[in-house]
């Protein structure tokens, strides 16, 4: 079975919870569409994260990050992926707070 259709189970609550892996392109063309639609930017302001330190998590510099959220450039590569995973992790603290 390859990795985007790769189906794994975890249990939060009691409630079990069908998680889909992404392939690597699925996850840039994800933070991709979180960028065009300002949902990066959301995310990070509404958990309280400046740029700064969201550049620290993605060791890239704060400039590169305000350039990706007014969507003026997009990550590429590891910085992508890198993106990706902090975001991916402020989507799953706003998903539990709720």
């Amino acid at each position: 079975m390859d990795v985007t259709t790769e189906m794994t189970r975890q249990r939060l609550s009691g409630t079990v919870l069908v998680m889909k892996r992404l392939s690597v392109t699925d996850r840039v063309a994800e933070v991709c569409a979180w960028i065009e639609s300002g949902r990066a930017r959301e995310l990070r302001m509404n958990s309280g994260i400046t740029q700064s330190e969201m550049a620290r998590t993605c060791e890239v510099t704060q400039a590169a990050v305000l350039r990706w959220e007014r969507n003026e450039r997009r990550p590429r590569g590891r910085n992508a992926l890198t993106y990706h995973k902090a975001l991916s992790r402020l989507a799953a603290r706003e998903r539990e707070a709720a």
